[in-house]
């Protein structure tokens, strides 16, 4: 309990202080030197007037001296004041008069600091020194002036009562006031002490990109030793994007709505390249008084984690690379030992059996490493990519002939529609038709009854759009949002009875990416899926454009 009217005690200094009371110290004294100079003050003796103006002048300067700081020596300064008044009504003024409402204000001052019996006080000391006034005035005691002050008397103290309970009113609430302030003092200094124990930068700035909190990870980040409180966050953060071309933080906080989380940029710290993961809040204080918007970064140094993601990608590219000789060669043999068996031995026979089994198994290896050296390819940063003119309907016939054996095991139709007069594409070849490999092998893996049909037309913007259509078992709503995840494969018993590694539509969806373009779906269980890829006239991501200028030039000639 005592904690709390520290606390709140220390609240109030702050309220009433030096530079509320000592302006209407003041202004009393100036108003005695007008009551002097227009002939309406009690005394027409100069030397007790102008050295109590002086006097009250002086000591209205007297609460700006820290050691007599009136917010802190209330018992003082109120007895000063008492005094001061009473002289002035009895001696200065005439006792009677509108000078009187000084003691309100002297009366709300005591009732601020000591509540009622404070106030009581101050009633009663005017009382008196609105009697002793009057007697040292030489004005009789008559019943007309008995009648005359009363209404006075009657006046200041209702007044005073008000006053006193808006006061009492007021205390419970800078109490409350006070409390709560106590508590938010206590959270922002917990949660400054959690953000200074994370490894991550933490950096708080305004709308104008000024620093307004931040820890110790960010002065390491930085390699400064410096306070950069209110200091402009471009100055230290200076950011990259693959093409080495300045990006402003402030501008992609701008972008953010909610939350975001960006990767792909670097930042300089002297002359080393730091890959840093910015993960941005937006932070907004929007009411009737003020609008105010902030931004929260926290920023991770992930140098080491793109190496070791640069170095497993190398090194899958690499394996999977070197494994395609073997298992071709391993798949050509099988094959070979295959068809002779079966001319020797007839199709009925174990050894017939177990050469198909193994067949399979390396055609199944084989799919596996082909995925992995496209999924290394597609996942790479990389602006290598041959443009080519062409027509999707050449790209069509190539695909024919590579399913006809699959589609006529399984007993499914595989259908081309392609609309006519179809605009050609300037875009990689080898991409698009990966793209569209993936999406018709998945189509035919989970196809028991019916087929596949691939339809080509002419939409918007001169686009070209390529749509996979199945009649297979579908995806389930609650698993369409993850279909594009690397390694992911259904929980459908359906599903699971076909083989692969969860990778071909997460391939086909980063191809789509790098050569511009975007892969979208529609799934019904029992039904079947349709994928649908648009590709753009001139469908290329971060290539250079002499390229293409190239490109069409030698197909022109």
């Amino acid at each position: 309990m005592d904690k709390d009217k520290l606390k709140l005690s220390e609240f109030e200094d702050t309220l009433i202080d030096a530079r509320v009371t000592a302006p209407l110290t003041i202004a009393a004294a100036l108003l005695i030197a007008v009551a002097y100079l227009t002939h309406t003050s009690y005394t027409t003796n100069p030397y007790l007037v102008w050295p109590t103006v002086v006097g009250l002048i002086i000591f209205s300067f007297s609460h700006f001296i820290p050691s007599l700081d009136f917010s802190k020596r209330h018992t003082l300064y109120l007895t000063a004041y008492h005094l001061v008044l009473a002289f002035i009504a009895i001696a200065i003024v005439p006792t009677l008069s509108s000078y009187l409402v000084l003691w309100i204000l002297l009366g709300y001052l005591t009732d601020y600091f000591y509540q009622r019996p404070g106030l009581a006080l101050t009633i009663i000391f005017m009382i008196a020194s609105i009697t002793v006034g009057v007697i040292y005035q030489n004005q009789p005691l008559t019943s007309g002036l008995l009648l005359e002050t009363l209404p006075w008397l009657v006046y200041l103290s209702g007044v005073m009562l008000v006053m006193s309970k808006i006061v009492l009113g007021t205390k419970q609430y800078r109490a409350t006031l006070a409390a709560k302030m106590a508590k938010a003092k206590y959270e922002h200094l917990r949660l400054v002490a959690l953000i200074n124990s994370m490894v991550e930068a933490v950096i708080a700035v305004d709308d104008t990109g000024k620093i307004n909190i931040y820890n110790a990870a960010a002065i390491e980040l930085f390699d400064t030793n410096t306070n950069i409180e209110n200091h402009d966050l471009r100055d230290y953060l200076k950011l990259f994007d693959a093409k080495d071309d300045p990006v402003d933080v402030m501008k992609i906080a701008a972008e953010t709505t909610y939350l975001s989380k960006r990767s792909e940029f670097y930042t300089l710290i002297g002359k080393e390249k730091i890959a840093v993961e910015l993960n941005i809040s937006r932070t907004t204080v929007d009411n009737p008084i003020t609008h105010e918007n902030g931004y929260t970064f926290l920023i991770r140094d992930i140098t080491k984690q793109r190496s070791v993601e640069e170095e497993q990608s190398d090194f899958i590219a690499v394996v999977s690379h070197e494994l395609r000789t073997p298992v071709a060669v391993a798949e050509a043999n099988i094959a070979m030992a295959e068809l002779t068996t079966k001319k020797q031995l007839g199709e009925d026979n174990q050894t017939m059996s177990s050469i198909k089994k193994a067949h399979d198994q390396v055609i199944s290896l084989a799919e596996m490493v082909n995925d992995l050296s496209t999924l290394s390819r597609a996942e790479k940063d990389s602006n290598e990519m041959e443009i080519e003119t062409f027509n999707i309907t050449e790209l069509f016939e190539e695909l024919k002939p590579i399913y006809a054996r699959q589609i006529e095991r399984k007993g499914l139709y595989l259908k081309f529609e392609t609309e006519e007069a179809l605009p050609a594409v300037i875009t990689s070849k080898l991409y698009l038709k990966e793209i569209i490999q993936n999406l018709i092998s998945n189509a035919i893996k989970y196809t028991q009854v019916g087929g596949v049909t691939i339809i080509s037309k002419k939409v918007m913007s001169g686009q070209v759009q390529v749509s996979i259509k199945d009649t297979g078992i579908g995806i389930s709503k609650t698993e369409q949002r993850k279909v594009f995840e690397k390694f992911w494969r259904s929980e459908d018993p359906l599903t699971r009875e076909s083989e692969g590694t969860g990778l071909g539509l997460h391939i086909a969806y980063k191809l789509a990416a790098r050569i511009g373009s975007l892969l979208k779906f529609e799934s019904k269980i029992g039904v079947g899926s349709t994928f649908y890829l648009d590709v753009p006239a001139v469908g290329a991501k971060n290539i250079e454009t002499g390229n293409i200028v190239k490109n069409e030039v030698e197909n022109f000639l």
